[in-house]
């Protein structure tokens, strides 16, 4: 007779009784009658007495088997070769570049062809890597998930790509993203890492519709780096979400151009964890270009922090619940133009991890152009004084500031200042609403600082600005009184819809699309980032052509006539769709020289016709088709 004692049989329960004859050996099963944790197993033989036979007292400590890693097999299908299948990315990635060793002639797609199928990191850093492959040429190697196909980075990396151009990662979802668990590996590890040299640039690489998850397991250790990218250029990162992140989910070094669109960026910004936690970081490179955007995080220094960037153009971007500031951007030189338009800011400094954070955007460097249109700033964070925009001694040749709400739901003793900075060559300003926490009764003199420049006289208040031409048919309000949808039921930060006439735009200086990307209507629009009368814009209805900037020469253009250049300059493309999930192929095809562009933003560098010495021949002029 076996009788048990465990967490289930708390007191002694006969599980089995059983006869055998004497002088035989039997062997018994008992794994069905155990538990977890410390389990107790007692044999009596019948009809014997203490005295003649011990009783036998075991006591066992029972740990639940692991569950076998599924080992999924042919799950992958190439484009190419239909009916030739793999088991794992690497091996995939291998046999497309075994079998186009000089670079691809054609697009390849690796396909997951299987349901929720889970691949892992076996030995090395990464799943999967590949390294000097298909440098200048105009196809595509891409991975599509499916959103079937899940790679588990095991605490390290995803995919490492060195000095590979053009390819495409889509609907793949990366789950334990760089968080070290069980290492001291050095590196900066990461779910997609892609990068060259300074002699040698990366170029194009999209990252579409992804899923990339840093936590372990169910505890509270998250990643570090999700998309990491070095001496690359023409990175584009759509539709894609990164959660459980503690630091800079999107990390890029000497990169030309990087466009972020419609991603959802969350991060802890574990202050700490690395110096300076950011959302974003981007250190030296031409343009940035951040749309339609959600970026949070707890704690931490910044969302975005921005050095030797040239352009950066923020339009219909969320920032929210952030505990340090919003922007910060320096440069060792004179950034070109920086654009914020249509974008919502709440919730900043918020519980912030460090004492001098007071600011949700920072200048650090001398600017030609800002452009500063249609924004909504509610100031509710906890920090005790807050400012939109600070920017030192600063110089600014240009400045435009239209069409912004500017509110303070902070109490009067936490003051709220709008802007601050230095020289400011040429202001144009109007139609901002400063709601705000005033001193007094009299409205010309509010805790704040409407537009403070060292370069323009007694700015300090509304009325000053006016009278020197400064600013156009703005008010200034008491926080006191209700102006957001939020105030009255709704989560919005819309403007009332009584009060839309009141706080009218200014058309001359009205972005075209606001943040729930609707389009202004012909007339009746109103200020902030949310405009009532705007209507909802067709994506599914497409547009052709493409307009160009010019970076070197600072000259636009379009698809509409021949735009002659010089060789080896910068051209940025942008491309006239207004659906923001297509993904553009440009191929600007020369005589000589021909270049990929992939995604709706890009650029490409032109080159002259040459000899076999490399010397200028003739003028190439190129022919530039869009897919």
């Amino acid at each position: 007779m076996v009788i048990v004692t465990n967490s289930t049989y708390t007191t002694p329960t006969v599980v089995k009784q059983f006869e055998i004859s004497s002088g035989s050996s039997t062997s018994l099963e008992v794994l069905e009658y155990l538990k977890e944790g410390s389990n107790t197993i007692k044999i009596v033989v019948l009809g014997e007495t203490s005295s003649k036979v011990a009783t036998l007292t075991y006591t066992v400590t029972y740990a639940e088997k692991e569950e076998e890693e599924v080992v999924y097999t042919d799950f992958l299908e190439r484009s190419d070769l239909a009916g030739t299948y793999y088991s794992t990315v690497q091996a995939a990635f291998d046999a497309v570049v075994a079998d186009y060793p000089d670079g691809l002639t054609q697009d390849v797609t690796i396909s997951c062809i299987a349901d929720n199928v889970t691949t892992s990191r076996t030995t090395n850093v990464y799943i999967a890597e590949i390294s000097e492959w298909n440098k200048d040429t105009l196809y595509t190697l891409t991975l599509d998930g499916n959103n079937q196909l899940t790679m588990d980075c095991k605490s390290l990396g995803g995919i490492y790509l060195s000095f590979v151009d053009n390819f495409h990662c889509k609907n793949v979802s990366f789950v334990d993203v760089a968080n070290y668990i069980g290492t001291y590996s050095p590196e900066e590890v990461s779910a997609i890492r892609f990068d060259g040299n300074v002699e040698s640039y990366s170029r194009n690489l999209l990252v579409e519709n992804c899923k990339i998850n840093g936590q372990y397991d169910t505890s509270e250790k998250f990643g570090y780096y999700g998309v990491d990218c070095k001496y690359a250029e023409n990175i584009y990162v759509c539709n894609t979400s990164f959660t459980s992140m503690y630091v800079i989910p999107l990390k890029f070094t000497d990169c030309k151009i990087v466009s972020l669109i419609k991603n959802y960026v969350d991060a802890s910004l574990s202050y700490g964890i690395i110096g300076h936690p950011a959302l974003c970081t981007f250190t030296t490179g031409n343009i940035l270009i951040a749309e339609d955007n959600t970026f949070t995080g707890t704690t931490g220094e910044y969302a975005f922090y921005i050095k030797n960037v040239d352009y950066m153009y923020f339009r219909r971007n969320s920032f929210h619940d952030i505990g340090g500031e919003a922007i910060r951007f320096s440069s060792s030189g004179v950034v070109k133009e920086f654009v914020l338009e249509s974008n919502l800011f709440y919730n900043i400094l918020s519980a912030p991890s460090v004492t001098w954070a007071f600011n949700y955007i920072v200048f650090e460097c001398d600017v030609e152009y800002v452009n500063i249109n249609g924004n909504t700033v509610h100031a509710n964070g906890s920090q005790w004084q807050q400012w939109f925009l600070r920017a030192g001694d600063i110089s600014v040749d240009t400045m435009n500031f239209y069409n912004n709400i500017i509110s303070s739901g902070l109490s009067s003793s936490k003051p709220f200042y709008s802007i601050q900075m230095g020289t400011v060559s040429t202001l144009n300003s109007g139609y901002n609403l400063y709601r705000l926490a005033l001193k007094d009764s009299d409205t010309d003199t509010a805790s704040m600082n409407i537009f403070n420049a060292s370069g323009l006289s007694n700015t300090n208040s509304l009325t000053s600005l006016q009278s020197q031409g400064l600013e156009t048919g703005s008010w200034l309000i008491s926080n006191s009184e209700n102006i957001f949808q939020s105030e009255s039921g709704s989560s919005a930060y819309k403007l009332l819809s009584s009060l839309a006439s009141t706080y009218a735009a200014d058309a001359d200086h009205l972005p075209s699309i606001d943040i729930e990307y609707l389009e202004a209507a012909a007339s009746g629009n109103n200020i902030g980032c949310y405009n009532l009368a705007g209507t909802a814009i067709d994506e599914t209805v497409d547009e052709s052509g493409y307009e160009g900037y010019d970076v070197d020469r600072e000259k636009s253009f379009s698809s509409e006539a021949l735009y002659d250049t010089y060789a080896e300059c910068i051209l940025l493309l942008m491309h006239n769709t207004r659906n923001r999930s297509r993904i553009v192929r440009f191929k600007a095809v020369g005589s000589q020289h021909s270049v990929l562009m992939l995604g709706r933003y890009g650029i490409i560098q032109p080159y002259p016709v040459l000899d076999d010495n490399g010397e200028y021949v003739e003028d190439e002029y190129y022919d530039i088709n869009i897919e």
